[in-house]
């Protein structure tokens, strides 16, 4: 039985059977205790598919004398003293194993590749996570235009759609809006906004900015009054004529017949 097992058995059957309070203290009491002595640690560790990661148990300058990597209960590779190392499927002829500092790098990572792994050297047991991220798209930005506010989204493309919870957004331009705004969605009045806004999405292992010209989502007012108050002006003149000829100008011409012919 593991020795974590072996110092927990009691205390935890003794408290089990105390009050509740009485077991609350024991966890908050010998938890950190037992994680001394164990000497455990997890931690997280992110890669990229098709490239490559390395875990570290960081411990530097101890001395092993064996070490096996194992991801949950399958093992990844390991190694003896006096032996060559041994790989397992299907990690075969992609992992490196670090005798001295107990590092593990494994090549050609695929999105299969994540998980958590358990390392064990000597007396000693680390445990990672890993995450396989794959690189970020460029992202997409558009607007719309509600009465007197401009909404601008930024988005991530339907094909990307590992961890979307690691990625972060931020913004860029001279209005206090993108340095205040953290989500994906800022807000201008369309009487007040920059010219251009940069969009940035991030994760643990990429970076990928974007663009948007605020001058393209406003629809250009002044022109579309040009035009309309020109239509409005032809539509006046025509209307006018119109009128002339159907009505006064024929009577103007029969009174001038008049005066000439006497």
């Amino acid at each position: 039985m593991p020795a974590a097992l072996l110092l927990s058995a009691s205390p935890v059957m003794a408290a089990a059977r105390a009050p509740g309070h009485a077991l609350a203290v024991f966890w908050l009491g010998v938890c950190p205790l037992l994680w001394d002595l164990t000497r455990c640690a997890s931690v997280t560790c992110y890669g990229v598919v098709g490239e490559e990661v390395t875990l570290s148990p960081l411990l530097d300058g101890k001395v092993f004398k064996d070490i096996t990597w194992k991801k949950q209960k399958d093992k990844v590779i390991e190694w003896f003293e006096g032996f060559n190392e041994t790989d397992f499927p299907p990690f075969t002829g992609r992992v490196v194993l670090d005798r001295m500092s107990g590092n593990l790098t494994i090549f050609n990572l695929t999105s299969s590749d994540e998980d958590v792994y358990e390392v064990e050297l000597s007396d000693q047991r680390t445990t990672i996570t890993l995450l396989v991220l794959e690189l970020l798209p460029l992202p997409l930005i558009n607007c719309t235009v509600n009465e007197e506010s401009i909404r601008v989204r930024c988005v991530i493309p339907e094909h990307y759609t590992r961890h979307l919870d690691l990625i972060k957004y931020s913004w860029a331009c001279p209005s206090a809006q993108c340095n205040d705004t953290v989500g994906n969605e800022l807000h201008f009045n369309t009487s007040h906004f920059p010219k251009e806004v940069h969009c940035t999405i991030s994760n643990h292992v990429s970076k990928r900015s974007q663009l948007i010209a605020l001058e393209t989502c406003v629809p250009k007012e002044t022109s579309r009054n040009h035009w309309c108050a020109l239509g409005a002006a032809l539509a006046v003149a025509v209307v006018i004529i119109v009128i002339r000829f159907s009505t006064g100008q024929p009577k103007t011409c029969w009174k001038t017949e008049r005066t000439n012919s006497s």
